[in-house]
């Protein structure tokens, strides 16, 4: 696979999320060279434990010494821990920055006074059409796949508000069928 930065038709995907009190979720960067040192197989604990058993964990890593992205994802989540995946672009585990949002998704897709919020961690195949419901375009929609503990890359696009298509690659660039996927979906009012 080619490691070399691509500087021009690339889309990027961020969001900032400022909550009320109380709304049950976090979002932190746990640096490489911490004590919690997050690399491929690490447990990752949450501040708090959440109430749901089962919270929605988004991940992205850079790896500081080469300069690149790396493909991350979460398995094994629990209400106070998930495990990471952390590989680069050739599928070798590794060791980088993390950046993880995790949340306990509300019923009410309003909840938020600014935002409107969908968000699902369930298999899927590359390529999959994903119907949401959103009162507005979707924004920002971010994902984090793997299947069998192991990162792929992972990204929403042709959103709408309705629906939009969730690709997952391995490192050989190739389609993933039944890939364990998180993804956020936020419509910004």
């Amino acid at each position: 696979m080619d490691n070399n930065p691509v500087y021009s038709g690339v889309t990027v995907q961020w969001t900032a999320i400022v909550p009320d009190p109380g709304v049950a979720i976090e979002a932190r960067t746990v640096l490489s060279d911490s004590d919690e040192n997050p690399m491929d197989g690490f447990d990752i604990n949450f501040e708090r434990p959440f109430s749901s058993p089962y919270p929605i964990v988004i991940c992205s890593a850079y790896d500081t010494t080469m300069g690149v992205p790396l493909m991350a994802a979460p398995y094994n989540i629990t209400n106070s821990k998930f495990t990471i995946s952390l590989k680069d672009a050739d599928g070798i585990q590794c060791l980088g920055d993390l950046q993880y949002i995790a949340l306990v998704p509300p019923q009410n897709i309003n909840m938020y006074q600014e935002v409107a919020l969908n968000a699902q961690y369930q298999t899927y195949n590359s390529d999959k059409e994903v119907g949401i419901n959103l009162t507005g375009n979707a924004d920002v929609i971010m994902s984090s796949a793997q299947k069998d503990t192991v990162a792929y890359a992972s990204a929403a696009y042709n959103n709408s508000s309705t629906k939009f298509n969730i690709g997952i690659r391995n490192d050989y660039n190739n389609t993933v069928t039944s890939a364990w996927t998180s993804w956020l979906a936020l419509g910004f009012k």
